[in-house]
C-alpha cells in the first residue's frame, strides 16, 4: 500500500487538501501533513522531515511556481528520485521514481 504526504502553503489549504482527497480515497495511507509555512517557509526543513517519513508520494496544494520550485532546488536532497505532474484543483503529484 503507498504512502502519501499532504503538503501546502498554509493550515487553510491543507485542510482543503484533505478534504479534496478523503472525498475521492478515503483509504489512504496518510503518512504526514506539513504546511510550509509552519517549517518557517525554509526547504531544508521540509526536506528533513520528508526524508524521517519517506512517503510514496507527495501530494501538494501550493501555490505555483513554488512548488516546483521546491521539488527542482531540493528535490535532490529528498532521499527519493521525484517526479511529478499537475493533477488539477492547484493540485501536484510528486512521487518516488
Amino acid at each position: 500500500r503507498n504512502s502519501v504526504y499532504l503538503l501546502a502553503d498554509t493550515q487553510d489549504n491543507l485542510e482543503v487538501l484533505g478534504e479534496i482527497v478523503s472525498e475521492y480515497q478515503e483509504n489512504l495511507l496518510i503518512k504526514g501533513c506539513g504546511v510550509y509555512e509552519d517549517f518557517g517557509c525554509q526547504p531544508e526543513r521540509l526536506v528533513n522531515n520528508l526524508n524521517d517519513l519517506a512517503p510514496d508520494v507527495v501530494i501538494s496544494r501550493m501555490p505555483w511556481p513554488t512548488d516546483v520550485h521546491l521539488m527542482h532546488d531540493y528535490g535532490h536532497f529528498v532521499n527519493a528520485e521525484l517526479s511529478g505532474r499537475g493533477a488539477g484543483a492547484g493540485i501536484r503529484l510528486f512521487w518516488r521514481v
